[in-house]
């Protein structure tokens, strides 16, 4: 950071200090420092740790200290003072006290420059700190415009063109003051303290397009500017951005960092309309209230009864954020509802309320919604045909994308060559939307004489569902004809990954990790004979059927296969079969799965599951991982 200085004629025009004796013009001498100095200890003998750079200042102490000194011996002391060539000597109480003539003699001698001042001691070191604090601070230049309103120091950001220096013509017709245009000078005077100010060359100027440079001072009087204020608040002005969340409660305070001072701060959007005078009005007052310890928000918590603990903000926070949400929602006309049951959009028939359940009909509204929710900073689901989840008893609060709504087909490209394929043999590839359902997906490959995704037939989910999870059956998993996938990115970048790259294991995908969204997945199927296709669905779906609880609402095989084992077995040896907590039971068809007896809360469940984990642990040393996923509130 670049040293300043500030020259002894502008302190002495500034604290009023007249001149005994200069070795040069005042405007030739600098001081570098903000400290100033009363040399007493000096003067007593005592010479270390004296700093040359700073202002000395003789005062009564000083003086009479020297006037019981020998002429002999004042001399000498002064003499050490003088020849140590600070900027100036300073003596104060000059109607008092007047310079030993000596001074006059040794500051010509040394060429130190010699001063004094009417001001008591203590009165001239304050002003004179006060001034070289402000001179010397630390300093940078911000683009924006500085106004006072209401006795408010307001900062102006934003970028050119905004419309800060008419914001700024608008509020000094208010009554209100300018500081600086365009360039403003900010100052660290303490550590709690910015200044602003304007560099002298443009002082007084503003900039507004179509006119030109316009003085304030003399259009609207010398009333209407100010040389400097402290910095109390910083505004950043933007185009209006309907994604984006702006304050609306005021709980949560935000702040500008400038040189290590926290200063408040706020954006406000700019939109056809708005009366921004009277909001930075506003701004500058409720500033001034909360500094002085009254905040309105806080008394709406407790009039609302509410403690105004951090979940009580969140809760308020949250409701507005979800507000903006639907209001986007209804002006893009993306179909929702709200306080959607999820217990009808899952196969456990589980499941309290969503806040918002969005259904989007095409690729480019799924990946607006959850555009809009990052935005908004509404937490969302992706939900499919909802067969291997479990919804919490108080539901989900944030939005539930429903992917099954997506009105997406299933695109066939005909004799598409595969690096695995077997010799002679021909391949299509068949691209599907993901919140197409797998039973669609394996009869429009049946339809096609399609080989490849007979396992999947049966499987209650969607394509991209499936993927996600990598779901298998009967040998079978999706990594085996899956060649690539298209996903929406955490960042919103559209990109499609070779199905080798997306880490597919056991009930496994990358997904889980990257949070990506499952646009569509390109498969490649061989030909084949459809009669000997249906025949091998019919046989697994007969399988499904004879072995596994359709019956009933369940998520399919509640547990993952341990390493050496199966499920259902050990909790059959465990004497678990038709095990039961609350609505929720073992199936007696087949002990893997868990099922909803009628009236089962995600709590039974969760229960059943932990006492049947227990119980297998205990008698059989397996540890059982469940395969369903539970959706958090």
């Amino acid at each position: 950071m670049a040293n300043f200085n500030v020259s002894l004629k502008k302190l002495t025009e500034k604290v009023s200090l007249d001149v005994v004796y200069t070795p040069k013009g005042l405007e030739e001498i600098n001081v570098e420092i903000a400290e100033v100095n009363r040399p007493g200890l000096f003067l007593a003998g005592y010479y270390d740790y004296f700093d040359k750079l700073r202002l000395q200042i003789l005062g009564l102490a000083e003086m009479n200290f020297l006037s019981g000194l020998s002429a002999e011996k004042r001399y000498e002391r002064l003499d050490q003072l003088f020849g140590q060539q600070p900027p100036a000597v300073i003596v104060c109480r000059s109607e008092e006290l007047e310079p030993f003539p000596e001074m006059l003699e040794l500051a010509q001698k040394h060429g130190v420059a010699l001063l004094r001042s009417n001001e008591m001691t203590c009165t001239l070191m304050g002003s004179l700190i006060s001034v070289l604090n402000l001179e010397l601070a630390p300093r940078i230049t911000r683009h924006g415009v500085l106004v006072e309103v209401y006795g408010e120091g307001i900062l102006i950001l934003g970028d050119s063109g905004i419309g800060k220096s008419e914001l700024a013509i608008e509020l000094v017709k208010r009554g209100h003051r300018l500081v600086a245009d365009d360039a403003v000078e900010l100052r660290k005077v303490s550590n709690r303290q910015i200044m602003g100010t304007a560099p002298e060359n443009i002082r007084h100027f503003i900039e507004l397009r179509g006119i030109g440079i316009v003085n304030v001072a003399r259009v609207f009087g010398v009333g209407a500017v100010k040389e400097s204020e402290s910095l109390d608040l910083v505004v950043q002005l933007e185009a209006w951005d309907p994604t984006k969340n702006y304050q609306r409660t005021g709980l949560e305070s935000e702040y500008c960092e400038i040189f290590g001072v926290n200063i408040p701060s706020t954006s406000i959007p700019v939109s056809p309309g708005r009366n921004l005078a009277v909001v930075l009005e506003t701004a500058a007052i409720n500033n001034r209230q909360k500094r002085m310890g009254y905040n309105a928000a806080k008394e709406l918590l407790i009039r609302l009864g509410l403690d105004g603990t951090v979940e009580c903000r969140l809760q308020i926070k949250e409701s507005c954020f979800m507000e903006r949400l639907k209001q986007q929602l209804q002006a893009e006309e993306i179909r929702f509802v709200e306080n959607e049951s999820l217990a009808a959009h899952c196969t456990f028939k589980i499941g309290g309320p969503a806040d918002v359940f969005v259904q989007p009909e095409t690729e480019e509204q799924l990946c607006r919604v959850i555009a809009l929710c990052k935005a908004c900073d509404v937490k969302y689901y992706l939900l499919g045909n909802g067969s291997n989840i479990l919804f919490e008893d108080a539901g989900y609060r944030g939005v539930v994308v429903d992917t099954t709504a997506l009105k997406m087909g299933i695109g066939f490209l005909e004799n598409v060559s595969h690096p695995g394929a077997e010799p002679g043999a021909v391949y299509d590839a068949v691209i599907a939307g993901a919140g197409l359902k797998l039973s669609a997906l394996c009869k429009a490959a049946l339809d096609s004489s399609l080989t490849g995704l007979e396992f999947a037939y049966g499987i209650p989910g969607t394509v991209g569902g499936a993927v996600y999870m990598n779901a298998g059956a009967y040998g079978g998993e999706m990594k085996d004809v899956l060649v690539s996938v298209t996903y929406l990115t955490r960042e919103g970048e559209i990109v499609t990954e070779d199905a080798a790259n997306l880490d597919l294991s056991y009930r496994h995908s990358i997904f889980e990790e990257n949070g990506g969204c499952i646009l569509s997945a390109k498969f490649h199927l061989k030909r084949g004979d459809s009669a000997a296709i249906k025949a091998r669905m019919d046989e697994l779906m007969q399988k499904r059927i004879d072995k596994q609880p359709l019956d009933k609402p369940s998520a399919g095989s509640t547990f993952k296969r341990p390493v050496g084992a199966f499920a259902a077995a050990l909790i059959d040896q465990c004497g678990l079969r038709g095990y039961r907590h609350g609505g929720a039971a073992v199936s007696e068809k087949h002990c893997g799965f868990v099922v909803n007896l009628g009236g089962a809360t995600c709590a039974d469940v969760l229960a059943l599951c932990d006492e049947v984990r227990a119980i297998v642990k205990e008698k059989t040393g397996y540890d059982l991982e469940k395969e369903i996923r539970v959706v958090k509130a």
